[in-house]
């Protein structure tokens, strides 16, 4: 095999530098020896001297061969759908790195092999991954990636400058895209293994509009992205700070030039800004969602307005909605009272002076603590404490029948129940010194 690694260095010098054919020969050796069937089924057939015969013709390695690693994940490759960049490897952790923690939709537009909305939908648990492109092709590709490697995905064929509100299926929270950035004028500094191989609609931008794709994305952002939703992209480094500007003039805020290992301008993340509302609109906002709440469990009125006052309301407008609520049948701190205490009683076992004492922290008036407290037969109570008294009972360890009775009564009390109904409750010490 050291024979056919010289003959590569010999016959490829002119394309490529020698590390790069040894890591190409160290490719070939991984495919062609280890045939099996996680690979595509040209690299199981093929041949040293084939693989050599078209890495002369100029044809990447990666095509070659069928596949390529994209952040520790072998992907199907094949012409002319873009070959996965070590860059986007680096925007694809930039995003995982600061959207773990997010939940929602994420669109991908331009997904090529579907190498990042693949990636992001296996490392981000939280979201539901869409992915667009123009290439028949390339969905095809992409959807042979997500089953090899076991996410879902929707992919959807929708051209970026054809696409309107109506394309998206829901509002999205992150937006992706490496879209095309190289300009026509730079094609000539690019290796013929890209030129003739790779897709142009995938490179390429015209000269005289080499940001269109940005202006594109930002104008779809603005439709389809929640307020505060965030859109990534990568970018031609030689445009980094008119590409920042683009999004700034867009609206987005928090516009972030990021770059590269090699120190290039390569990456970009904006955030679509909420629209600021009116006092009305923050009260309709909030009394919805206080509407809501009461709905799934009951609240007391001083709950309520300690919520409501972080809100940004002012005095005026949580009295409004506090008063608009009840009136509602949302809130009624009666009812609230009735199943705070019934609950308490029921579940935590306490007894009436510590839900009192708790109801009267909660600022619920009197009459209707009383009328709460009321609810809660006699009978029940005193069953109730009785079998607190008797499991109480068998975790003691006293001397005297005096002692144990002081400390059930203790027990009963630090419990909520009354001293004089504890001892009607006690029970007989006769079992417990016998």
């Amino acid at each position: 095999m050291e024979t056919f690694l010289r003959e590569m260095e010999e016959s490829l010098q002119d394309e490529y530098s020698i590390l790069e054919i040894r890591v190409m020969y160290r490719m070939l050796d991984r495919h062609i020896n280890a045939k099996g069937s996680s690979f595509p089924q040209t690299s199981q057939t093929l041949t040293w001297t084939e693989a050599l015969e078209r890495l002369k013709s100029g044809e990447p390695i990666q095509y070659i061969l069928g596949s390529c690693e994209f952040y520790g994940l072998d992907f199907f490759v094949r012409a002319p759908v873009l070959i996965p960049r070590p860059e986007t490897e680096e925007l694809a952790e930039w995003i995982i790195r600061l959207e773990s923690g997010r939940k929602g939709r994420l669109l991908e537009v331009g997904t090529g092999s579907g190498c990042l909305a693949v990636t992001l939908a296996k490392e981000l648990n939280n979201m539901t991954v869409e992915a667009w492109d123009i290439l028949p092709e390339a969905l095809s590709l992409a959807r042979e990636n997500a089953a090899r490697i076991g996410v879902r995905a929707d992919f959807r064929q929708v051209d970026l400058f054809q696409a309107s509100a109506s394309s998206a299926k829901k509002k999205y929270d992150l937006l992706v895209s490496n879209p095309p950035y190289v300009r026509r004028s730079e094609a000539g500094g690019m290796s013929r293994h890209v030129l003739e191989f790779e897709s142009p609609v995938a490179l390429f931008v015209p000269d005289e509009d080499p940001l269109c794709y940005y202006r594109a994305l930002a104008g779809l952002g603005r439709r389809v992205l929640r307020d505060g939703g965030a859109i990534y992209v990568e970018i031609n480094a030689r445009l980094g700070q008119e590409t920042l500007a683009l999004f700034r003039q867009e609206g987005y805020e928090q516009v972030e030039l990021r770059r590269d290992i090699s120190g290039r301008d390569r990456m970009i993340r904006a955030l679509l800004p909420a629209p600021e509302m009116t006092d009305e609109e923050i009260y309709a906002k909030a009394l919805s969602r206080a509407a809501a709440l009461c709905s799934r469990s009951e609240h007391c009125s001083s709950e309520l307005r300690c919520k409501l006052e972080k809100s940004g309301l002012s005095q005026e407008q949580i009295l409004r909605l506090l008063s608009h609520l009840q009136k509602e049948g949302y809130l009624d701190d009666a009812r609230y009272a009735r199943a705070y205490a019934s609950d308490q009683f029921r579940f935590a076992r306490w007894g009436r002076l510590k839900i009192r004492q708790a109801l009267r922290m909660k600022r619920i008036a009197e009459p209707l603590i009383g009328e709460a407290l009321a609810v809660i037969s006699e009978e029940d109570y005193r069953k109730t404490l009785e079998s607190l008294l008797r499991d109480k009972q068998r975790s003691l360890r006293v001397s005297s029948p005096a002692e144990l009775s002081a400390k059930l009564l203790r027990f009963a009390y630090s419990r909520g129940f009354e001293p004089e109904t504890a001892r009607l409750c006690l029970p007989s010490s006769d079992d417990y010194w016998t």
